[in-house]
């Protein structure tokens, strides 16, 4: 309503913004995004995006928390998993709090081959394509702050497959006298365990009180 005592020239520039083009006798919300340059949107719901979850202290005050820190890291070397080369590129990482580290390039890689592949495929996991070096600086983002990196708190290896056995041979891998197992070896339990009896009536009570029939 736009005829009430308070009104100005801004409020009515504001209420056309938000008037839809298709009938000037409605609003059409949405439009505030880009023709307000201040807007307040309210919801509430359900679920968890539409609800204010507080966590108190003893004195029933709200506890605020710091929001991630963005920090600085310049990378130093020229290895990686895929091969690039990272020497002397500059990263800025997210610190979450205790051994959340983020900001990394990262890629996918088949959990059967080990090699490079689409993350949209199934099976497949993310690879890190470097790792930050433990004691390694990183600057506070927009500041002067320093802080240094500790260990991971977990180190993985993933072996990716050779192409062909004689890359482990060439590199003085053997098996000894131990030879891979294949699918001929396998044996099915059938024979161990006996045909599949016939269930004529209800099964036997071990131990316990029945109920009902």
């Amino acid at each position: 309503n736009s005829t009430f005592d308070n009104d100005t020239s801004a409020r009515q520039a504001d209420y056309a913004a938000l008037t839809c083009n298709w009938n000037s006798n409605y609003l059409c919300p949405w439009q505030a995004r880009g023709g307000l340059s201040t807007f307040y949107i309210w919801q509430t719901g359900t679920d968890d995006w539409q609800k204010l979850t507080v966590l108190v202290d003893s004195d029933n005050a709200s506890v605020t928390f710091d929001p991630p820190m963005i920090v600085k890291y310049t990378h130093s070397g020229t290895s990686s998993n895929s091969g690039k080369n990272y020497d002397d590129s500059s990263f800025y990482l997210e610190y979450g709090g205790f051994g959340d580290l983020w900001g990394v390039p990262s890629y996918c890689v088949s959990t059967t081959t080990g090699e490079k592949t689409n993350c949209a495929s199934s099976g497949t996991r993310w690879v890190n394509e470097f790792v930050v070096p433990a004691t390694s600086i990183v600057t506070l983002a927009g500041g002067t702050t320093e802080y240094v990196v500790k260990p991971l708190l977990e180190v993985e290896q993933t072996m990716p497959k050779t192409s062909s056995t004689s890359v482990c041979t060439g590199a003085g891998l053997s098996l000894g006298g131990v030879s891979l197992p294949s699918a001929s070896d396998f044996v099915s339990p059938v024979s161990d365990v006996g045909t599949k009896p016939t269930v004529t009536g209800p099964p036997t009570i071990v131990s316990g009180e029945k109920k009902g029939s």
